[in-house]
């Protein structure tokens, strides 16, 4: 097993997919003989000689794994592999997969396993991963466009699919910005109903319907905002998605 890089386009694009800028699309293996090794700047393989569709099997409830069995036009040394969108969006590559020389008609599988983790393990909820799981792998899953705000003060925890004690959800202003990498982030903005009570706001979260529906994180305010009646609250909160990714 190799560990694989996503570069800065994959990384936006399944940014978009997963906030409702982009539509998910089907998944793509492609690989190549280039032996260049691929950096977060990659947008293509070195030397692709062939893709195909993909077929996606679940692992996990926060894992793929997208497979082709391919068939060498002639003598080559598969040297990267990369997982694509249907739009040619380079997800990720890697050099170093275990296939190396095939010869001409030879039939070979490759086998890429795709991951949805999180640099906090009680924020980012596991409904929200198995959504997004589904979204990056066109499995008929719905993107997370709402954001809700709420007085629940529960510490956060995985196993989350609500805020605690929700005040109001509204369909949210998305805009990719950059944080760590170029636009990689997504920025949800709400701008909700004037208030008629005063409220201590302690948790924010992130949906894909205007109820019910599957939550993507809970995250619970370093510092309660206290909001007296005729404050229109304004919420910004921002996600940084992260994957893991390998071959095998």
């Amino acid at each position: 097993m190799t560990t694989c890089i996503i570069p800065y386009i994959g990384k936006t694009t399944l940014a978009k997919i997963v906030g409702g800028l982009q539509s998910p699309s089907a998944l793509w293996i492609a690989y190549g003989t280039g032996a260049t090794a691929h950096t977060l700047q990659s947008t293509c393989l070195n030397a692709e000689i062939a893709r195909a569709a993909a077929t996606v099997t679940n692992l996990s409830t926060t894992k793929i794994q997208a497979s082709h069995t391919f068939t060498a036009p002639y003598d080559l040394t598969v040297a990267e592999q990369a997982l694509l969108d249907a739009n040619g969006n380079l997800l990720f590559a890697e050099n170093t997969g275990g296939v190396g020389a095939v010869e001409e008609d030879e039939e070979f599988t490759l086998n890429l396993e795709f991951g949805v983790t999180s640099f906090s393990v009680s924020r980012f909820v596991t409904a929200g991963k198995t959504e997004t799981r589904d979204l990056i792998s066109n499995q008929s899953a719905t993107a997370f466009t709402y954001i809700g705000y709420g007085t629940g003060t529960t510490a956060e925890s995985s196993a989350s699919t609500s805020l605690v004690t929700q005040i109001e959800r509204v369909a949210a202003t998305i805009q990719l910005v950059s944080l760590y990498g170029p636009l990689d982030t997504l920025r949800y903005i709400g701008i909700f109903t004037q208030l008629t009570t005063a409220r201590v706001v302690s948790e924010i979260g992130i949906f894909n319907a205007a109820t019910s529906g599957d939550m993507l994180c809970r995250a619970l305010l370093d510092n309660t905002v206290s909001l007296a009646v005729g404050d229109i609250p304004v919420v910004i909160h921002d996600v940084i998605l992260h994957y893991v990714t390998s071959t095998v």
